[in-house]
């Protein structure tokens, strides 16, 4: 390739990727302690505690940044809301929550993780789109600058055949570069969301130690959610006893305090 060339082909390849790297939200990764404030619920039942809440907008925003602002949002066909509980267990007896104890129909961890991810192959196609698009403009503009330098004689027939050839190593080389920097930074992000559900979300039976305090989160679609439902949970040694709580959510929405 003319090393002339090269400086045009940085700005082509700048266009494509300046803007996926703006339109891609960022995700990181916060405790959910940091909102273990201002719940709905408290209730007690044998020495266990049970906080609860619905989390709000800006709560969303705090633990899943823009990928997540849009779960409670009406405009979503399927809206999800985050729960929050939280157990401190101050008895001398281990308890286990189990998912299905909960009087709430659940949506698994990897529903939510599926719809805060990035599709690679979405990102990927997206840029070879953009490329071919800005190829196409740069050689029919080349072709109409040639046809018009021959036409009249004048430097824009160098121009045009410049500006055409450039589309090739653009097309080639620089979109398929920046296409395979997307994929990887986006297959990175929709790693460490996975990593962060797993983590915060309840999936299987957790057991809760005497002097153990569990956060959790449980995700559920509009249509299902009720502010009334049961919860309860069974002891480790001797599953036929159980505690019941019957958690009853405010319904009036609060503003949350959201951490620095």
């Amino acid at each position: 390739m003319n090393k002339r060339f090269l400086p045009v082909l940085v700005f082509f390849v700048g266009i494509i990727s300046f803007p996926s790297c703006i339109k891609m939200p960022k995700y990181r990764r916060r405790p959910l302690e940091s909102l273990s404030s201002r719940f709905e619920y408290v209730g007690s039942n044998n020495k266990m505690i049970l906080h609860a809440k619905r989390l709000n907008h800006e709560e969303h925003y705090y633990l899943f940044g823009e990928r997540g602002s849009w779960l409670e949002q009406e405009s979503n066909q399927t809206p999800i809301y985050p729960l929050y509980i939280s157990f401190h267990n101050l008895s001398n007896t281990s308890y286990v929550l189990s998912p299905e104890n909960i009087g709430l129909k659940l949506e698994s961890h990897r529903t939510v993780v599926k719809s805060l991810q990035s599709s690679t192959t979405g990102k990927a196609a997206g840029t070879l789109a953009a490329g071919s698009a800005i190829s196409v403009v740069t050689a029919g503009g080349g072709l109409y600058a040639l046809f018009a330098g021959a036409a009249i004689g004048s430097t824009a027939l160098m121009f045009g055949a410049k500006a055409a050839l450039v589309t090739i190593p653009v097309l080639i080389i620089g979109t398929p570069i920046v296409s395979i920097f997307r994929s990887i930074r986006s297959s990175r992000i929709n790693s460490t969301i996975n990593d962060d559900l797993r983590e915060k979300t309840l999936y299987k039976p957790i057991i809760i130690h005497p002097g153990q305090q569990f956060d959790t989160l449980i995700f559920v679609k509009r249509q299902h959610y009720r502010t009334n439902f049961s919860l309860m949970l069974t002891e480790l040694e001797y599953p036929e006893k159980t505690l019941a709580f019957n958690v009853a959510l405010g319904h009036n929405r609060f503003v949350a305090h959201i951490p620095e």
